[in-house]
């Protein structure tokens, strides 16, 4: 929409981004004064008893229009910045080495990685909690599980023991 795309993936390419957001946003109110000007000279016009051919409400409309999608789009690149800030805080805070007991290990590979460069390639979700890692080593067998309705699967390991070290390397024994 108005060529911005919503794909900045850190705080540079997102200000960039504000910046065009900004320049895109002063035109389209800049035509919405125009039209409300003419909109005012049609008025005036009809008040005097002279016809007017022109649909300046309409176009009013259609630009007022226009200046909600940019300010909705405005708001989705915010909550966007959000999430990357949250996801890369959340990367950064993992309480790595980690050694832990478990019922249950789920390992499923993390869409997102496909987007981010920074984010690891794996997600491995252990008593209770989310970690994200970028290489799985495991000798124990597996078993494999579908969520209805999703592309997603995932591998679960039961009664094992997850090793993460601090450079996001898991061993599963």
């Amino acid at each position: 929409m108005f060529g911005l795309d919503l794909n900045f993936t850190n705080k540079e390419e997102y200000n960039d981004w504000i910046i065009r957001w900004k320049h895109m946003y002063s035109l389209v109110t800049k035509d919405i004064k125009i039209t409300k000007n003419k909109l005012l000279s049609e008025h005036k016009a009809l008040s005097a008893g002279l016809e007017s051919n022109t649909n300046s409400s309409a176009t009013r409309e259609f630009l007022k229009k226009d200046a909600r999608n940019l300010m909705n789009l405005l708001q989705e690149a915010k909550e966007r910045k959000h999430r990357i800030t949250k996801m890369k805080k959340d990367v950064a805070e993992q309480p790595f080495p980690l050694e832990a007991e478990c019922k249950e290990i789920d390992i499923h590979y993390n869409k997102i990685s496909n987007e981010y460069e920074w984010m690891p390639r794996w997600v491995v979700k252990a008593k209770g909690a989310s970690y994200y890692v970028n290489g799985i080593t495991c000798n124990k067998g597996f078993s494999t599980k579908n969520k209805e309705g999703s592309t997603r699967g995932l591998f679960r390991f039961k009664n094992s023991k997850l090793f993460i070290t601090e450079d996001g390397q898991a061993t599963i024994k």
